[in-house]
């Protein structure tokens, strides 16, 4: 209930009335800036995310609170063992490739990059993958089925399609690896399905090794997780200035 409260207050502040401004790239490879409010918001694969998250957290929710619909509706916590399952290494995947992609991207273009450091972006970029690690670590799903795999990339290509009508509609391709008309297409988006399912497999050994050895996968974690947040780089920018002097 807490996390699906913190969900409503992000998606609240995501609604607010300031739009965004990003910067992407349309098939001609031309740079475009983009300004983001109301129902624009929601093309993002990050708020897609959060989304996904929000109705994961409302099933939780009816499980929790009215136990004996669940077992009225069965669909109701399947629908929910799944939407985890895609969440968890949708959550890796945005966070990663915000912290160890976009941001080098732009850094190596000269190109601002002050709006993934706003209290906001750091909200988007990084809570969702803390709070679907403490779902790992506190929900009662028993496993994660390897056999839903194909889910978690289904997902990723449903907004692959999305990203490309978006952009002839007269949008852009917010991250330059699903741009079409980029050289080196086919291999980002072979990338991107090898990363969902090595990001799946990694949720299922998490699990599997949870189940096994909870305290031992518990420090595991607490020591991995930490690089791949985006305040990695922001502690590394913030000292940056520190080390110059």
């Amino acid at each position: 209930i807490a996390f699906a409260t913190i969900q409503c207050v992000n998606l609240g502040i995501l609604l607010a009335k300031n739009p965004l401004i990003l910067i992407g790239t349309n098939r001609f490879k031309e740079s475009k800036q983009i300004s983001l409010s109301a129902h624009t918001r929601f093309t993002t694969f990050t708020v897609w995310s959060w989304c996904l998250q929000g109705i994961y957290f409302a099933l939780t929710i009816v499980c929790t609170l009215a136990p004996s619909l669940a077992e009225r509706f069965p669909l109701i916590p399947m629908s929910a063992w799944v939407l985890f399952e895609i969440s968890l290494p949708v959550s890796i995947l945005v966070t990663l490739i915000v912290t160890y992609v976009l941001y080098p991207f732009l850094v190596q273009k000269k190109l601002s990059s002050a709006l993934f450091f706003e209290l906001r972006s750091l909200m988007m970029h990084n809570f969702n993958l803390i709070f679907m690690v403490a779902e790992l670590l506190l929900n009662g799903f028993p496993t994660i089925s390897p056999w839903h795999a194909p889910f978690a990339v289904i997902y990723g290509m449903c907004y692959v399609v999305f990203a490309w009508a978006w952009e002839y509609s007269g949008g852009v391709f917010y991250y330059f690896f699903l741009n079409y008309s980029h050289d080196r297409a086919p291999l980002f988006y072979v990338a991107l399905v090898l990363a969902l399912y090595l990001f799946y497999a990694m949720g299922w050994l998490l699990k599997t090794e949870l189940n096994r050895y909870p305290v031992a996968s518990c420090v595991a974690m607490a020591a991995v997780i930490p690089q791949t947040l985006m305040f990695t780089p922001y502690l590394e920018r913030r000292q940056a200035p520190a080390r110059a002097h």
